[in-house]
């Protein structure tokens, strides 16, 4: 994993958030089993800048707890303002963290050395928590 990552966000770590332009409506952060995870409540959302490689093909890869559920965690996943993924946590993995890789259009990264990720929940609803995000080569 480490040869492919070209960024990675430490969630709900200020300087980190911070080095990647957090901006943020109706989001909160918190620790859980020793990791720490952001979301975003009732429509709200949460967004960090990421570098990609201009070149290469990109996914977005992200950490999510299994036993997160209804009602109401429903988001959609956006990069530089394109949806690239709908994601919908109900008990997904119970008892586990687990990943979800996340292909990002050619369109959206090529020629660009930094691009704009942005969770938003959808009306009434919640997005992540996030407990980890990274940016990598396909």
């Amino acid at each position: 994993m480490a040869a492919r990552r070209v960024d990675e966000v430490l969630i709900a770590d200020p300087a980190s958030e911070r080095a990647h332009g957090l901006q943020r409506q109706d989001s909160w952060t918190g620790n859980f089993y020793s990791k720490n995870w952001r979301d975003a409540a009732d429509g709200g959302w949460f967004s960090y800048s990421l570098k990609v490689d201009p070149v290469r093909p990109m996914s977005l890869y992200c950490t999510y707890w299994g036993n997160d559920s209804d009602p109401g965690r429903l988001f959609d996943i956006l990069v530089n303002d394109k949806v690239i993924a709908t994601q919908k946590l109900d008990f997904n993995d119970p008892g586990h963290f687990f990943d979800v890789e996340f292909e990002i259009p050619r369109s959206l990264t090529a020629g660009q050395s930094e691009v704009t990720v942005e969770f938003q929940a959808r009306p009434g609803m919640s997005a992540g928590g996030v407990f980890g995000l990274q940016m990598l080569k396909r």
